[in-house]
């Protein structure tokens, strides 16, 4: 099964990834610039067209979307940028 896991160098996706890579097809994508030592796809789920795009190129038969904010003080600190994330990124990843 191929597996596309949003937010993948995220405290959560850090754990998640590796373990389902035992046993599926896993495309990690985040925000984060990657390395040579740590491989994944970059993707910025606030932009719709890269969304849809990465979406039809990849084809994933399951989406984890872990991309986001999950700290409190994050939505005191910048609600904009949370709310950006959070929920338009995450209307963006369901609509693709």
């Amino acid at each position: 099964m191929k597996i596309l896991v949003t937010g993948s160098r995220g405290s959560i996706g850090r754990v998640l990834t590796p373990i389902l890579s035992r046993g599926h097809d896993v495309i990690g994508s985040d925000i984060v610039e990657a390395t040579a030592a740590d491989p994944y796809d970059f993707l910025d789920v606030t932009d719709y067209a890269s969304c849809e795009k990465w979406l039809e190129t990849v084809r994933p038969d399951v989406v984890i979307h872990l991309a986001g904010f999950k700290q409190a003080p994050d939505g005191e600190i910048a609600p904009y940028e949370v709310t950006r994330i959070n929920t338009t990124g995450t209307q963006y990843v369901t609509m693709a």
